[in-house]
């Protein structure tokens, strides 16, 4: 997953996407790749534990819930919605880009 992270960006990048933008498209603690991202970015070298992904590193829901199940559920749905909806925008931006493109080239 982090290698697809990896390939978005350069695509962005390539496609001259400004850091700003490209950093609004990542996604964030609500997801696990994007608390894998966190933790393993800010977490202390001198006592820094690789582990394999885990909801215990995804933000917990705002609303408190009954059972771990349930809890679970929830973490699953808003880190669905939070990836649909990061990928409409890198696809909104790429598809912007290579509009744009094509006008200022004559559509070649």
């Amino acid at each position: 997953a982090s290698g697809l992270l990896a390939g978005w960006q350069a695509a962005l990048q390539a496609q001259g996407i400004t850091t700003e933008d490209r950093m609004k498209l990542l996604p964030d603690r609500h997801t696990v790749i994007g608390a894998m991202a966190q933790y393993i970015s800010s977490a202390d070298s001198k006592v820094f534990q690789p582990m394999n992904a885990n909801f215990g590193l995804v933000a917990a829901p705002e609303r408190k819930f009954k059972g771990k199940a349930a809890r679970i559920q929830a973490v699953i749905a808003e880190s669905l919605e939070q990836i649909d909806r990061l990928a409409s925008l890198r696809y909104n931006f790429l598809t912007e880009e290579s509009t744009e493109n094509n006008e200022l080239d004559g559509g070649r």
